[in-house]
């Protein structure tokens, strides 16, 4: 069995406080949810409440972001490739677009996955060797992947929308180590982050960084160009008015243009101040932002209440 998730006790509380039945399927991650029988699920982080039009919009980051665009919403564009176009083995045609695609957005851009989360197989590239090699990488892995823009970027935010309401805006800020003048820097993220794979932490580290790199001794830097809170990012909901209204508004345009109920919507500032969509998801998970302090976690216990009481009544 699978450590119980904060999730999970967050349902069986509320399954007993509004008298719902639970049943759990594949090591928790199906969860059946039964009231006058009435049947609701959740799975994973996927709530039975929205459609299946709009999770896949959602989920589908080329689709999300030319239904943003559609809709005149700030998003960060993204050119698409599809496993099904390139013949087995057609490298030539996939390096091509690669390249052209490389070019297009002047030689900085993210490389990742169509649909994924938290970050994994995302790639930031300066040169074209490293840019094919990434893609070749994901073409093998029978992956669709894109090609974005890099933009360099002030914060993130995570956006938490239910039945058109904003439920909670945090802002995921980028961490910090300290140099100790004799370890590289590599080392010391997977002291740092234990639970993450050196490949992803690799991944992570700023441009400015080789993995080798020995930072000064008591010299901070901040190590990640990802935002993702597993790479020992920080959380905070101190977000001042004016940024709040912006983003505030802007999710609830992105939500409306997807048709989606409940979803997570990163949102970005970049250097001018500019605030875009970076992608959304019809899951929605709260475990890392629980575990911070019991504020987070009363906040997390809230929203999946408010989701769960919103299941039974539509």
């Amino acid at each position: 069995m699978f450590p119980k998730r904060n999730l999970e006790k967050i349902v069986e509380k509320v399954a007993i406080d509004f008298n719902i039945e639970i049943n759990y399927l594949s090591n928790n991650w199906i969860i059946l949810l039964k009231k006058n029988n009435k049947i609701k699920q959740i799975f994973g982080y996927n709530f039975d409440i929205n459609s299946c039009m709009s999770k896949m919009n959602c989920d589908d980051k080329h689709a999300c972001s030319l239904i943003l665009s559609h809709y005149d919403i700030p998003n960060i564009p993204c050119d698409f490739f599809s496993i099904y176009v390139y013949l087995e083995n057609d490298y030539d045609k996939l390096e091509k677009e690669v390249k052209s695609s490389f070019n297009k957005f002047n030689g900085n851009i993210v490389i990742k996955p169509n649909t994924g989360t938290s970050g994994n197989d995302v790639y930031h590239c300066l040169n074209e060797k490293d840019t094919i090699k990434y893609a070749k990488n994901l073409w093998k892995l029978r992956k669709d992947f894109i090609i974005s823009p890099f933009k360099s970027l002030k914060n993130e935010f995570r956006v938490i929308v239910l039945n058109d309401q904003v439920e909670l805006i945090y802002c995921k800020s980028k961490s910090t180590i300290i140099g100790d003048g004799k370890t590289t820097l590599i080392k010391l993220l997977k002291n740092k982050l234990k639970n993450v794979f050196e490949h992803d932490i690799i991944s992570c580290i700023d441009k400015k960084y080789s993995p080798n790199y020995i930072i000064p001794k008591n010299e901070t830097i901040v190590y990640s160009w990802k935002h993702n809170l597993k790479y020992g990012n920080n959380v905070s909901i101190d977000i001042d008015n004016d940024s709040y209204y912006k983003i505030n508004n802007l999710a609830l345009l992105a939500a409306n243009s997807i048709k989606i109920k409940f979803a997570s919507i990163d949102i970005v500032q970049d250097d001018n101040d500019n605030f875009m969509v970076l992608e959304m998801n019809a899951g929605v998970m709260l475990e890392k932002f629980s575990k911070q302090n019991d504020k987070f976690y009363g906040i997390a216990e809230n929203i999946y209440t408010k989701a769960i009481k919103y299941m039974f009544d539509e």
